[in-house]
Protein backbone atom coordinates (compact mmCIF):
# COMPACT_ATOMS: atom_id res chain seq x y z
CA UNK A 1 0.00 0.00 0.00
CA UNK A 2 2.67 2.30 1.16
CA UNK A 3 4.80 1.28 -2.05
CA UNK A 4 1.39 2.05 -4.49
CA UNK A 5 0.64 5.28 -2.72
CA UNK A 6 4.04 6.33 -3.19
CA UNK A 7 4.08 5.64 -6.57
CA UNK A 8 1.02 7.44 -7.03
CA UNK A 9 1.92 10.20 -5.72
CA UNK A 10 4.93 10.43 -7.75
CA UNK A 11 3.28 10.11 -11.12
CA UNK A 12 0.75 13.00 -10.64
CA UNK A 13 3.41 15.35 -9.75
CA UNK A 14 5.08 14.77 -13.15
CA UNK A 15 4.40 17.48 -15.32
CA UNK A 16 2.85 17.57 -18.45
CA UNK A 17 4.62 18.48 -21.52
CA UNK A 18 2.15 20.77 -24.07
CA UNK A 19 2.88 19.72 -27.48
CA UNK A 20 1.79 22.48 -29.45
CA UNK A 21 5.06 25.58 -29.52
CA UNK A 22 4.33 28.67 -27.79
CA UNK A 23 4.98 31.84 -29.30
CA UNK A 24 7.70 34.15 -27.61
CA UNK A 25 6.02 37.25 -25.77
CA UNK A 26 7.08 40.48 -27.05
CA UNK A 27 8.11 43.79 -24.56
CA UNK A 28 5.72 46.62 -25.37
CA UNK A 29 7.18 49.69 -25.57
CA UNK A 30 5.95 52.30 -23.64
CA UNK A 31 6.68 54.96 -26.14
CA UNK A 32 3.39 56.67 -27.93
CA UNK A 33 2.97 55.92 -31.80
CA UNK A 34 3.01 59.58 -33.23
CA UNK A 35 0.86 60.17 -36.49
CA UNK A 36 0.53 63.69 -38.34
CA UNK A 37 -2.25 64.78 -39.28
CA UNK A 38 -1.07 67.16 -41.60
CA UNK A 39 0.88 66.15 -45.21
CA UNK A 40 3.31 68.29 -46.98
CA UNK A 41 1.92 70.35 -49.08
CA UNK A 42 2.25 70.63 -52.67
CA UNK A 43 3.73 74.02 -53.99
CA UNK A 44 1.03 76.13 -54.87
CA UNK A 45 -0.02 76.65 -58.60
CA UNK A 46 -1.46 80.40 -58.10
CA UNK A 47 -2.37 82.77 -55.33
CA UNK A 48 -5.42 84.71 -54.69
CA UNK A 49 -3.14 87.29 -56.24
CA UNK A 50 -2.97 85.68 -59.32
CA UNK A 51 -6.29 84.69 -59.47
CA UNK A 52 -7.82 87.96 -59.08
CA UNK A 53 -5.73 89.04 -62.32
CA UNK A 54 -7.23 86.00 -64.15
CA UNK A 55 -10.47 86.42 -63.19
CA UNK A 56 -10.44 90.31 -63.76
CA UNK A 57 -8.91 89.08 -67.27
CA UNK A 58 -11.94 86.77 -68.27
CA UNK A 59 -14.34 89.45 -66.71
CA UNK A 60 -13.37 91.41 -69.61
CA UNK A 61 -12.81 89.30 -72.35
CA UNK A 62 -9.12 89.72 -72.39
CA UNK A 63 -7.10 86.44 -72.65
CA UNK A 64 -3.78 88.33 -72.25
CA UNK A 65 -3.35 87.73 -68.61
CA UNK A 66 0.41 85.78 -69.03
CA UNK A 67 4.02 87.31 -69.28
CA UNK A 68 4.72 87.38 -73.12
CA UNK A 69 7.45 84.78 -73.68
CA UNK A 70 9.67 83.93 -76.67
CA UNK A 71 8.67 81.28 -78.73
CA UNK A 72 11.27 81.02 -81.63
CA UNK A 73 10.28 77.17 -82.19
CA UNK A 74 8.14 74.14 -81.69
CA UNK A 75 10.69 73.47 -78.49
CA UNK A 76 9.02 76.58 -76.81
CA UNK A 77 5.73 74.76 -76.73
CA UNK A 78 4.25 73.28 -73.78
CA UNK A 79 1.96 69.83 -73.40
CA UNK A 80 -1.47 72.18 -73.89
CA UNK A 81 -0.32 74.68 -76.85
CA UNK A 82 1.30 71.27 -78.18
CA UNK A 83 -1.87 69.48 -77.98
CA UNK A 84 -4.04 72.72 -79.70
CA UNK A 85 -1.51 72.22 -83.18
CA UNK A 86 -2.46 68.14 -82.77
CA UNK A 87 -6.18 68.76 -82.72
CA UNK A 88 -5.83 71.52 -85.41
CA UNK A 89 -3.86 69.23 -87.56
CA UNK A 90 -6.50 66.51 -86.87
CA UNK A 91 -9.19 68.28 -87.81
CA UNK A 92 -7.58 69.26 -91.11
CA UNK A 93 -6.86 65.78 -92.22
CA UNK A 94 -9.95 63.87 -91.62
CA UNK A 95 -11.42 66.66 -93.75
CA UNK A 96 -10.96 65.60 -97.42
CA UNK A 97 -9.33 61.91 -95.93
CA UNK A 98 -12.15 59.51 -94.92
CA UNK A 99 -8.85 57.20 -94.29
CA UNK A 100 -7.17 60.22 -91.76
CA UNK A 101 -6.58 58.17 -87.95
CA UNK A 102 -4.93 59.33 -85.13
CA UNK A 103 -1.94 57.54 -85.97
CA UNK A 104 -1.40 59.28 -88.94
CA UNK A 105 -1.31 62.63 -87.65
CA UNK A 106 0.85 61.81 -85.12
CA UNK A 107 3.00 60.55 -87.83
CA UNK A 108 2.94 63.81 -89.81
CA UNK A 109 3.03 66.34 -86.80
CA UNK A 110 6.56 67.35 -86.59
CA UNK A 111 6.55 68.12 -90.06
CA UNK A 112 3.13 70.50 -89.50
CA UNK A 113 5.40 72.19 -86.87
CA UNK A 114 8.05 72.76 -89.65
CA UNK A 115 5.57 74.30 -91.50
CA UNK A 116 4.26 76.44 -88.17
CA UNK A 117 7.25 77.81 -87.31
CA UNK A 118 9.09 78.13 -91.02
CA UNK A 119 10.91 81.71 -91.14
CA UNK A 120 9.61 81.87 -87.43
CA UNK A 121 9.87 85.03 -86.09
CA UNK A 122 11.63 86.76 -88.46
CA UNK A 123 9.74 87.24 -91.76
CA UNK A 124 6.38 86.73 -90.01
CA UNK A 125 4.21 89.88 -90.03
CA UNK A 126 1.91 91.37 -87.29
CA UNK A 127 -0.88 90.75 -88.70
CA UNK A 128 -1.09 87.47 -90.82
CA UNK A 129 -2.56 87.22 -93.96
CA UNK A 130 -5.10 84.51 -94.20
CA UNK A 131 -5.27 81.89 -97.50
CA UNK A 132 -7.56 82.56 -100.09
CA UNK A 133 -9.40 79.77 -101.60
CA UNK A 134 -9.11 81.00 -105.16
CA UNK A 135 -8.42 78.62 -108.08
CA UNK A 136 -9.14 77.25 -111.38
CA UNK A 137 -9.00 73.80 -112.24
CA UNK A 138 -9.14 72.00 -115.91
CA UNK A 139 -9.64 68.48 -116.66
CA UNK A 140 -10.72 66.99 -120.24
CA UNK A 141 -11.58 63.77 -121.71
CA UNK A 142 -11.87 61.90 -125.00
CA UNK A 143 -15.48 61.97 -126.04
CA UNK A 144 -15.63 60.76 -129.55
CA UNK A 145 -14.60 61.67 -132.89
CA UNK A 146 -14.68 63.82 -136.21
CA UNK A 147 -16.53 61.42 -138.96
CA UNK A 148 -15.49 61.47 -142.29
CA UNK A 149 -17.48 59.40 -143.82
CA UNK A 150 -21.15 60.42 -142.14
CA UNK A 151 -23.28 59.01 -144.83
CA UNK A 152 -21.62 55.17 -144.26
CA UNK A 153 -20.97 55.54 -140.40
CA UNK A 154 -23.87 55.33 -137.77
CA UNK A 155 -21.37 55.38 -134.73
CA UNK A 156 -18.18 55.74 -133.34
CA UNK A 157 -17.67 51.88 -133.59
CA UNK A 158 -17.71 52.26 -137.75
CA UNK A 159 -15.23 54.97 -137.20
CA UNK A 160 -12.74 52.98 -135.17
CA UNK A 161 -11.02 51.24 -137.83
CA UNK A 162 -11.42 53.85 -140.57
CA UNK A 163 -7.99 56.07 -140.87
CA UNK A 164 -9.91 58.95 -142.05
CA UNK A 165 -12.01 59.25 -139.02
CA UNK A 166 -9.17 59.84 -136.08
CA UNK A 167 -9.82 63.27 -135.35
CA UNK A 168 -10.85 63.26 -131.53
CA UNK A 169 -12.90 65.04 -129.59
CA UNK A 170 -12.30 66.24 -126.15
CA UNK A 171 -14.69 67.54 -123.83
CA UNK A 172 -13.61 69.93 -121.38
CA UNK A 173 -14.83 70.86 -117.82
CA UNK A 174 -13.50 74.08 -116.06
CA UNK A 175 -14.19 75.00 -112.32
CA UNK A 176 -13.32 78.43 -111.18
CA UNK A 177 -13.46 79.01 -107.21
CA UNK A 178 -13.99 82.28 -107.29
CA UNK A 179 -17.11 83.06 -107.97
CA UNK A 180 -17.95 79.50 -108.29
CA UNK A 181 -18.47 78.68 -111.99
CA UNK A 182 -18.33 74.99 -113.93
CA UNK A 183 -17.81 75.68 -117.53
CA UNK A 184 -18.06 72.58 -119.96
CA UNK A 185 -16.29 73.07 -123.44
CA UNK A 186 -15.72 70.84 -127.04
CA UNK A 187 -12.39 70.66 -128.79
CA UNK A 188 -10.35 69.28 -131.57
CA UNK A 189 -7.43 67.13 -130.78
CA UNK A 190 -5.62 67.03 -127.32
CA UNK A 191 -6.60 70.24 -125.21
CA UNK A 192 -3.18 70.42 -124.63
CA UNK A 193 -1.35 70.35 -128.05
CA UNK A 194 -1.12 73.04 -130.66
CA UNK A 195 -3.76 72.06 -132.90
CA UNK A 196 -6.60 72.19 -129.87
CA UNK A 197 -9.61 73.39 -131.75
CA UNK A 198 -13.15 74.69 -129.96
CA UNK A 199 -16.20 74.17 -131.51
CA UNK A 200 -19.68 73.66 -130.64
CA UNK A 201 -21.13 70.44 -131.43
CA UNK A 202 -24.84 71.55 -132.26
CA UNK A 203 -23.16 72.54 -135.60
CA UNK A 204 -21.52 70.05 -136.98
CA UNK A 205 -23.26 66.46 -137.86
CA UNK A 206 -19.95 64.74 -138.02
CA UNK A 207 -19.40 64.35 -134.53
CA UNK A 208 -19.66 60.49 -133.03
CA UNK A 209 -19.67 60.06 -129.48
CA UNK A 210 -18.20 57.28 -127.81
CA UNK A 211 -20.56 54.68 -125.67
CA UNK A 212 -20.02 56.03 -122.06
CA UNK A 213 -21.14 57.56 -119.69
CA UNK A 214 -17.97 60.46 -120.35
CA UNK A 215 -19.98 63.45 -118.58
CA UNK A 216 -19.79 61.29 -115.63
CA UNK A 217 -16.15 60.29 -116.13
CA UNK A 218 -15.06 64.02 -116.38
CA UNK A 219 -17.49 65.34 -113.14
CA UNK A 220 -15.95 62.61 -111.22
CA UNK A 221 -11.99 64.03 -112.79
CA UNK A 222 -12.87 67.25 -111.62
CA UNK A 223 -13.87 66.76 -108.53
CA UNK A 224 -10.99 64.84 -107.29
CA UNK A 225 -8.62 67.75 -108.75
CA UNK A 226 -11.10 70.07 -106.71
CA UNK A 227 -10.40 67.59 -103.49
CA UNK A 228 -6.87 67.80 -103.49
CA UNK A 229 -6.69 71.87 -104.09
CA UNK A 230 -9.50 72.17 -101.26
CA UNK A 231 -6.99 69.53 -98.94
CA UNK A 232 -3.91 71.65 -100.03
CA UNK A 233 -6.43 75.39 -99.19
CA UNK A 234 -7.03 73.49 -95.88
CA UNK A 235 -3.32 72.44 -94.91
CA UNK A 236 -2.48 76.38 -95.55
CA UNK A 237 -5.28 77.16 -93.41
CA UNK A 238 -4.48 74.90 -90.76
CA UNK A 239 -0.88 76.67 -90.54
CA UNK A 240 -2.22 80.26 -90.32
CA UNK A 241 -4.44 78.91 -87.12
CA UNK A 242 -1.71 77.62 -85.54
CA UNK A 243 0.17 80.51 -86.38
CA UNK A 244 -2.37 82.81 -85.27
CA UNK A 245 -2.50 80.79 -81.45
CA UNK A 246 1.82 80.77 -81.67
CA UNK A 247 1.23 84.57 -82.09
CA UNK A 248 -1.27 85.04 -78.70
CA UNK A 249 0.72 82.66 -76.75
CA UNK A 250 3.93 84.83 -77.66
CA UNK A 251 2.17 88.05 -75.81
CA UNK A 252 0.97 86.51 -73.02
CA UNK A 253 -2.52 84.57 -74.51
CA UNK A 254 -3.77 81.06 -73.50
CA UNK A 255 -6.39 81.58 -75.66
CA UNK A 256 -6.84 78.36 -77.68
CA UNK A 257 -9.54 79.52 -80.38
CA UNK A 258 -13.08 78.29 -80.67
CA UNK A 259 -13.55 74.88 -82.10
CA UNK A 260 -15.91 76.54 -85.04
CA UNK A 261 -13.22 78.56 -85.70
CA UNK A 262 -9.85 76.12 -85.37
CA UNK A 263 -11.44 73.29 -86.16
CA UNK A 264 -13.59 73.66 -88.86
CA UNK A 265 -12.46 72.97 -92.68
CA UNK A 266 -13.92 72.52 -96.11
CA UNK A 267 -14.96 69.01 -96.56
CA UNK A 268 -15.40 66.60 -99.55
CA UNK A 269 -19.06 66.60 -98.43
CA UNK A 270 -18.92 70.43 -99.57
CA UNK A 271 -17.57 69.45 -102.70
CA UNK A 272 -20.16 67.64 -104.11
CA UNK A 273 -22.69 69.07 -102.80
CA UNK A 274 -21.44 72.41 -105.03
CA UNK A 275 -21.07 70.09 -108.15
CA UNK A 276 -24.53 68.71 -107.30
CA UNK A 277 -25.79 72.37 -107.16
CA UNK A 278 -23.59 73.24 -110.61
CA UNK A 279 -24.71 70.32 -112.57
CA UNK A 280 -28.64 70.49 -111.71
CA UNK A 281 -29.18 74.26 -110.21
CA UNK A 282 -29.85 73.39 -107.15
CA UNK A 283 -32.32 70.90 -107.14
Amino acid sequence: MDSFALSSTMQSATPVIDSKPRRPKRERSNDPILISSRSQSPTPRSTKESRDRVFTALEHGDPFFRPPRAITSADCLDEIELKRCFEILHACAIATDPTATLTSTRETMERFLDAVFKGWPDDTPEELPKPAMDFVLREYIRAGNICKQPNSHSGAKACADALSCKVDVYVIATYRSKPANLEIGFCLNEPSSDGCEFFCPMERDDVRWDGVDWLALLKDEIKRACVAKIHKYNKHMAVWHARKLVQGWANGSIDMGEDKAVLVFVNREAVDATFAALSNGGT
